[in-house]
């Protein structure tokens, strides 16, 4: 049985080879490392159980 052959280089989220996050010096500029483009704020969101009350400060995500 013969082993499958690997591919060199980095894969993104879509699967696909990205040369951009290795090798460029941008990859904090492509696919899911790149900048939000818009600001969002919510309130009142369902939440599903409960927060403990030693929990406190702000969840960022980028």
């Amino acid at each position: 049985m013969t082993e499958p052959e690997a591919e060199s280089g980095a894969v993104d989220s879509s699967g696909e080879p990205s040369s951009a996050l290795f090798g460029t010096g941008d990859f904090f500029q492509v696919g899911n490392y790149a900048p939000v483009a818009d600001e969002l704020t919510a309130f009142d969101l369902p939440v599903e159980g409960a927060i403990p009350p030693e929990l406190e400060g702000w969840y960022l995500r980028n």
